[in-house]
């Protein structure tokens, strides 16, 4: 899959890790958007999202990051030539790390909780809804 014709040439894995890039980034930045759109609806003032890809995923702009990072580290693979340039995952496995237990999930979990946990709706989705990697079924709300 990495095999080449010379250095300037492409693999199958540059392809691959492209789209995922784009896929990550359309994702991510379609998640941020539908987010945005919510709040500025005054209809959902104090309520939580769980439609459109939140449906799918608690966190999907950053399964969007997380997939960005991730394409960027798998297409530079291909032209790995020491044991050292390996040290290049360290960066999507830095950020899948922070996300997901620094910065990004419990912080926020943490203050949703506060504003809703209780509220059967909001356990419903938190225990039904992937935090990060998308399931391929959404979470229905019925109230």
């Amino acid at each position: 899959f990495c095999q080449k014709e010379d250095s300037n040439s492409i693999s199958i894995i540059d392809c691959v890790a492209w789209l995922l890039w784009i896929f990550g980034f359309v994702f991510e930045v379609t998640a941020d958007a539908q987010k945005f759109a919510f709040r500025n609806n005054a209809k959902n003032h104090d309520k939580f999202i769980t439609t459109g890809l939140w449906a799918f995923s608690q966190h999907p702009n950053y399964f969007g990051e997380i997939l960005m990072w991730f394409a960027v580290a798998l297409s530079a693979t291909c032209a790995y030539t020491k044991p050292v340039h390996w040290l290049g995952w360290i960066s999507p496995a830095f950020t899948y790390f922070l996300l997901l237990k620094v910065s990004g999930v419990p912080m926020l979990k943490k203050k949703a909780d506060a504003k809703w946990k209780g509220q059967k709706d909001y356990d419903y989705y938190t225990q039904n809804t992937n935090e990060i990697i998308p399931s391929f079924s959404p979470t229905r709300i019925l109230t």
